[in-house]
């Protein structure tokens, strides 16, 4: 009787939920509050947030240069900006490449697993 209590909640412990992952699609699409559409593509996951200088941290798959425009979305994250400040292993960088780790400023805040988009206008 106590053998398949136990083997049930081994088996459980097997099944706990991995880190986020970024899901294979080409791009979503967005409006903005102004009426813009914009072209939305995946470039990483948040890895890691550290919340006393705003700063996240993600392993790029893509391009993403310094001064382009960035949707992070999450559970409870949706915000625009801009990568004002881009750093690989604490130096400035202008544009970073697939499998790069980066840290960007951000305003505000973000959690590990959001999603970080790389937003280009539709024209």
């Amino acid at each position: 009787m106590f053998g398949k209590l136990f083997s049930r909640s081994r088996n459980v412990a097997k099944l706990a939920p991995k880190k986020t992952a970024l899901k294979p699609q080409k791009y979503i699409t967005l409006r903005t509050r102004s009426g813009q559409l914009l072209h939305a593509y995946p470039v990483g996951v948040v890895d890691h947030f550290y919340d006393k200088i705003s700063v996240v941290t993600i392993k790029v798959r893509g391009m993403l240069h310094l001064g382009e425009l960035i949707f992070i979305r999450g559970k409870s994250t949706k915000k625009f900006q801009k990568v004002v400040s881009m750093q690989h292993y604490h130096k400035p960088i202008t544009k970073a490449q697939t499998g790069d780790d980066v840290g960007i400023k951000v305003v505000g805040s973000a959690e590990v697993g959001d999603v970080v988009y790389r937003c280009i206008i539709n024209s």
